[in-house]
C-alpha cells in the first residue's frame, strides 16, 4: 500500500478539516494522511509521497518554507507536484522567463527587493491605476489596487515590503470585472475543467473569501491548447497545474501558473476527483 500525505496548514480556517474529508475519499490502495507541512514532529520519511494541496501559508514563512523543501529534497521523498517546480513557481518572477519565451502575460514590472520602489512607472506606462503584489504570495496577500494619485501613500506604505520582498506591478485589467478571470485545469497535462471567476461589484479580488463568484467555463480548444503549452514549459510530470489569465482581445493573458496549492474546483466540478486519482495513479506507477 502506498502511503501518502497530504501538506496542509493548521491556521486557515476549513483547510485540516476539509483535507481530512478528502483524504478518506483516496482509492483504497492509498494509506492517506493529512500533515500540516511546518510541523516538526511528523516524520516525512514514512511517506512514500507528499501531496501539495492546502499549504496556504507558505507565502508567510518564506524561509521556512524553503528550508523545508530542501529538508524534503534531501530526504529524497517524491512529491507531487516536483520540489523543483514548487520552488521555481512560487515566486512570481517566473512570469519574466515565460515572457521571454513569448508567452503573452499580463504587462508587469519586476521589482528586485532593495532597488527602490519608484511608481513613476505608472506615468511611464500611462496606467491610471494599478495592483501591487509581492512575488511570494497567494489569496490576494499584501496585494492592493491603488490609483495614480494614490502613489505616494503607496510608495510610503510598501517601502519596508520593498526592502525585504520582491515584487510585481501590474496595471488594472477591467476585464476582470467585465468578464472575469479564467482558470483552466490540468492533471497530468491532460485538460480537465474550467472555471470563470468574477470578483463582486467594486472589488478586482475574484477569490470566494472576498466574494468573488465562479462558474464552470468552456474554453475552446485554442485557448485550451495555449493553456498546455504554459504547462509544458514547468514539466511534463505534474499531478496537477492550474493556468489563471483573462481574454483581452481575444487573446489569452496569462496571470500566473498555479502549482504548489491551488483550489481545484472540486465542488464545481464533482467528476473532476476521478480525473485527479486517474492522474495520481499515472504517476506513481
Amino acid at each position: 500500500m502506498i502511503k501518502i500525505a497530504l501538506l496542509t496548514c493548521q491556521h486557515w480556517p476549513g483547510a485540516l478539516a476539509g483535507e481530512q474529508l478528502f483524504a478518506r475519499e483516496f482509492p483504497p490502495q492509498y494509506d492517506v494522511r493529512v500533515e500540516v507541512w511546518n510541523d516538526a514532529s511528523v516524520k516525512w520519511s514514512d511517506y512514500d509521497c507528499l501531496i501539495f494541496r492546502t499549504t496556504w501559508d507558505y507565502f508567510n514563512y518564506p524561509v521556512q518554507f524553503a528550508t523545508w523543501l530542501d529538508t524534503i529534497e534531501q530526504l529524497n521523498i517524491k512529491t507531487l507536484n516536483p520540489i523543483q517546480v514548487v520552488k521555481r513557481n512560487q515566486h512570481k518572477f517566473y512570469l519574466q522567463d515565460l515572457q521571454n519565451q513569448g508567452i503573452a502575460i499580463i504587462p508587469t514590472v519586476f521589482i528586485p527587493k532593495g532597488t527602490g520602489l519608484d511608481l513613476s512607472l505608472l506615468a511611464q506606462n500611462n496606467w491610471t491605476q494599478a495592483v501591487i503584489k509581492p512575488a511570494i504570495s497567494g489569496g490576494s496577500y499584501a496585494t492592493k489596487l491603488f490609483s495614480i494619485n494614490e502613489i505616494d501613500k503607496i510608495t510610503a506604505e510598501y517601502a519596508e515590503v520593498a526592502l525585504e520582498r520582491d515584487l510585481l506591478v501590474q496595471p488594472f485589467m477591467p476585464e476582470i470585472q467585465s468578464m472575469g478571470e479564467i482558470s483552466i485545469l490540468f492533471f497530468n497535462g491532460q485538460f480537465s475543467h474550467a472555471i470563470l471567476k468574477k470578483p463582486k461589484a467594486d472589488d478586482f479580488r475574484v477569490q470566494s473569501q472576498f466574494g468573488g463568484d465562479y462558474q464552470i467555463y468552456q474554453p475552446d480548444a485554442a485557448l485550451v491548447e495555449t493553456a498546455a503549452h504554459i504547462v509544458k514549459t514547468f514539466s511534463e510530470d505534474l499531478l496537477y497545474a492550474r493556468v489563471d489569465g483573462i481574454l483581452k482581445d481575444g487573446v489569452f493573458l496569462l496571470m500566473e501558473v498555479e502549482l504548489i496549492e491551488p483550489d481545484l474546483y472540486f465542488s464545481h466540478v464533482p467528476a473532476a476527483k476521478g480525473r485527479f486519482f486517474e492522474a495520481l495513479g499515472k504517476l506513481l506507477r
